[in-house]
């Protein structure tokens, strides 16, 4: 203490702040927590010993306005800040405090107040535990007109809301108000609202990254929404890699009343960009990321699984829901390389959007279920989707297995559809209602009874226009119903696309396929994904070429009872259009004399149109 005091003798004499920090130690020098804030200057730590700190001098901890690092000695586990509950707060800083000021290395725990409240500053809070405290807002922590950096920090137990009437129960875990945080790194579980469960945020612009957001929830029976993570009337943001799972909304028994939405993320309400990118968004109940009233949205590389929508009394045929992306009024989207899987929605169980200028891109949906449009559905003009796969989708209620579009042009390309189903048997892939969308170089296949496309033309709406497409493989026939009469036409045909192996998921095209660009009239891609497998000459179908190649021909070409090459163009390695002793002769030159290499036969058709030259016998 007396090396403190000439300390400060000395500073005054020079007018001037001390030169360099000084160590204040809890309970050493001082008898608690804000009395070592009150004794340190600019700069200075207060550092404090291992112990439960409760009582006068230890809540509503307030720096004053002081740029001072408040640091435990031996990290949260041992350091607890324990205010009596009631209306009391842990820390408070509402005087202007920097991102210098440090609050590092506590547990607070019990607050009945809120764990920490900032107003107008932005002090640094990181490597804390804060734990079943409670507040109107703001539950764990709440900011106001901050931009403060909340780092490394494990929140949890916590509650906004627990006096309905005090506050409006937003922000269980962190309450972000007119703010622009920087969140990062934090574990924020179990806490629970009336509204925005895990981390809120109205007004401001939040960075929001590498946290992970789970099993928080909201009230039963009151109308909130966003269990994991909500924002409200924000500016820019960024949402990027982060874990959201297993966050659940509060269920509501009115018959009349609306769903709920946003069990992972939800945004409603963005003036300038928003990214979210990069986050694994799984088994949240109230949807997966859902975007309402949103201009400059971008949505890439995320994983988006398992969630589900709540279950809804006055369901009627039509409403816009998806449990996987819900895009509701949305103006300037760019949704790309997601992954979309097992969601469940009212329609659209991987995406659902409504608005204007939405670009889907490279986007995999799979196995999800809609009541209309298994894997998407899309309201709105200028709608765009572009090398996507949508496979084994189902539409519960309704057609459209893999998509449905309600009004518009939608543009699809380059698209992959595969076993997908429907509840009512038809319509397996594709239902229009009321829209004229254009399809290009997608390839349909694999589905099984009833028909593929199913077209709605009360509204006087033109049938939809195929170009540079495949359909093939369908069990209750290829170009059918409403779109009968384009096979052959406009690029359109019907022939085997030659997946590398469905049975594993690899929609990749076969070096030999109809649909790569060197086998087919246009010379473009068809379908979501470009060549993945096979190898001109390799008749036995083990990735490569080897003498094993040429016995396989030998057998094949004398014996009518072995097995054929997988594709039969792998045992036309002369491209002459027969399998033949000539192809065996080819490839034995190739192997051990230097001759040419194998090419690949491009054929398109019902079939490949291969001879055996002997017996003449048309495969």
């Amino acid at each position: 203490m007396q090396q403190r005091i000439l300390i400060v003798l000395a500073a005054l004499l020079a007018g001037a702040y001390p030169a360099s920090a000084v160590t204040v130690h809890v309970p050493a020098d001082q008898p608690n927590i804000q009395a070592g804030i009150d004794a340190a200057f600019e700069g200075d730590t207060v550092l404090v010993a291992p112990g439960t700190y409760t009582g006068v001098g230890n809540h509503d901890i307030d720096f004053g306005g002081k740029d001072v690092v408040l640091k435990s000695e031996a990290g949260p586990a041992a350091t607890i800040i324990h205010p009596p509950g009631g209306s009391y707060r842990g820390l408070n800083f509402h005087s202007g405090e920097t991102p210098l000021s440090v609050v590092d290395g506590f547990t607070i725990q019990g607050a009945g107040a809120g764990g920490i409240y900032i107003y107008s500053s932005s002090p640094r809070i990181c490597n804390n535990i804060i734990n079943a405290c409670s507040a109107g807002e703001g539950g764990g922590i709440a900011c106001y007109y901050s931009s403060s950096a909340i780092s490394d920090n494990v929140i949890s137990g916590c509650v906004a809301g627990h006096d309905y009437y005090y506050g409006y129960g937003y922000g269980g875990g962190i309450l972000s108000g007119y703010s622009s945080p920087t969140i990062t790194g934090n574990t924020i579980t179990a806490n629970h609202a009336v509204e925005m469960g895990g981390i809120g945020c109205y007004g401001g612009s939040p960075i929001i990254r590498d946290n992970t957001i789970s099993n928080n929830s909201l009230y039963e029976h009151y109308f909130g929404n966003g269990a994991g993570l909500c924002c409200y009337g924000i500016g820019f943001a960024i949402i990027e890699g982060n874990t959201i799972s297993n966050n659940v909304l509060g269920s509501v028994t009115s018959w009349y009343s609306d769903p709920r939405f946003g069990g992972g993320i939800l945004i409603s309400g963005a003036y300038d960009s928003v990214a979210i990118i990069d986050n694994t968004v799984t088994g949240n109940r109230g949807g997966g990321i859902d975007c309402r009233y949103v201009v400059n949205l971008t949505i890439s590389n995320n994983s988006i699984s398992g969630n589900n929508l709540l279950p809804m009394r006055n369901f009627y045929d039509g409403r816009l829901g998806s449990a996987g992306i819900h895009l509701e009024d949305v103006y300037g989207a760019s949704v790309s390389h997601n992954r979309c899987t097992d969601n469940g929605g009212y329609t659209g169980g991987g995406i659902a959007c409504s608005g204007s200028n939405i670009a889907v891109d490279a986007c995999w949906f799979e196995a999800n279920r809609g009541g209309e449009g298994g894997a998407a559905y899309f309201r709105g003009d200028g709608i765009t989707i572009s090398n996507c796969v949508i496979v084994g989708n189902f539409s519960t209620r309704g057609a459209g297995g893999g998509l449905c579009a309600e009004s518009g042009s939608p543009v699809v390309s380059n698209c992959t559809f595969y076993g997908n189903r429907s509840g009512v048997g038809d319509g397996l892939a594709i239902l229009l209602k009321g829209a004229s969308p254009n399809f290009s170089n997608c390839i349909i296949a694999g589905h099984s009874w009833g028909a593929l496309v199913v077209c709605d033309e009360s509204g006087g709406v033109s049938a939809p226009i195929f170009a540079d497409c495949d359909i093939f493989g369908n069990a209750d026939g290829n170009w059918t119903g409403c779109i009968a009469g384009q096979q052959n036409v406009n690029g359109n045909f019907s022939s085997d696309p030659l997946f590398c192996d469905t049975a594993s998921e690899d929609f990749a095209l076969s070096i030999f396929s109809p649909c790569a660009p060197e086998n087919n009239s246009g010379h473009e891609l068809i379908g979501a994904i470009d060549v993945g497998c096979g190898v001109c000459g390799d008749a036995d179908g083990d990735g490569d070429v080897t003498v094993a190649d040429v016995v396989f021909l030998k057998e094949y070409y004398f014996n009518p009872a072995a097995p054929w090459p997988v594709p039969l163009q792998a045992g036309d390695p002369d491209c002459s259009g027969f399998i033949s002793l000539a192809d065996i002769v080819y490839l034995a030159d190739y192997l051990y004399r230097d001759g040419e290499e194998p090419c690949c036969p491009k054929y398109l058709g019902e079939r490949p149109g291969l001879l055996r030259d002997v017996g003449g016998t048309d495969w």
